[in-house]
């Protein structure tokens, strides 16, 4: 583990999601695990790592989602107030699988990537593979693909999000007038943070968060002409 910081470092250059409370809480947790002796599991109260960061609670927990999204850390709460237990994901994991997910072989231009399979009748991509990633991008953001931009795609997929969620987000940032991969990329993190890591499940997420806001307005509505009766009948007695 004598490595992580200068790997640590190195992959910074490739991750712009990473501020300085992430960084901060990275090398405050990276001190406790080396302190332990590089155990597989560590735990650590919220308050020791709050304390550790200087930064305040809300700040503390955006860092670790961040973490936690970019492929760094797991952690696991524990009942009643027994700390949490962290687990640091080392960077020389990435070096011994490269072939995993370095962004050059995902997007290898001697694979297929003919014009994205779409199911023009529902809008659905299907049997995609990272090249077709590639050149979605490209046909409809514009432009080549940007380093960063294979990095994320790179780390999306080896999370397990499907090839197809991606084209997805791209297809929606760009309806919501936002021709640009910053906003796709928000999309499949929240995605990711749900648990969403289909393009079938970001439907059916969709599909059920329209049916609540219809049932909330049809509520909204009963309620306001509950209150105009109630209103009226003030008048007429």
């Amino acid at each position: 583990m004598t490595n992580e910081i200068p790997k640590f470092y190195d992959w910074l250059e490739t991750e712009p999601r990473l501020g300085t409370k992430e960084i901060a809480l990275w090398f405050a947790l990276m001190n406790i695990w080396q302190k332990a002796h590089f155990p597989k599991t560590f735990t650590v109260a919220t308050s020791v790592l709050i304390s550790k960061t200087r930064i305040g609670e809300t700040a503390f927990k955006e860092a670790r989602k961040t973490l936690v999204a970019t492929g760094r850390l797991e952690w696991t709460s524990r009942k009643g107030r027994q700390s949490a237990v962290y687990k640091i994901i080392p960077l020389e994991q990435l070096s011994d699988r490269k072939s995993d997910h370095n962004p050059t072989l995902l997007f290898n231009n001697n694979n297929t990537h003919s014009d994205s399979a779409v199911d023009n009748n529902n809008g659905t991509h299907s049997d995609l593979k990272p090249a077709h990633i590639q050149h979605h991008y490209e046909k409809t953001i514009g432009g080549l693909m940007s380093p960063t931009a294979r990095t994320d795609v790179a780390k999306f997929l080896q999370v397990g999000v499907e090839a197809a969620l991606v084209c997805h987000a791209i297809d929606v940032a760009i309806d919501n007038g936002a021709r640009n991969w910053a906003y796709a990329r928000t999309i499949i993190d929240r995605c990711v943070a749900q648990g969403i890591l289909t393009q079938q499940q970001y439907k059916a997420h969709e599909k059920n968060r329209a049916t609540a806001k219809q049932n909330e307005r049809v509520d909204q509505f009963y309620e306001n002409a509950r209150k105009a009766v109630e209103y009226a009948t003030q008048f007429s007695e």
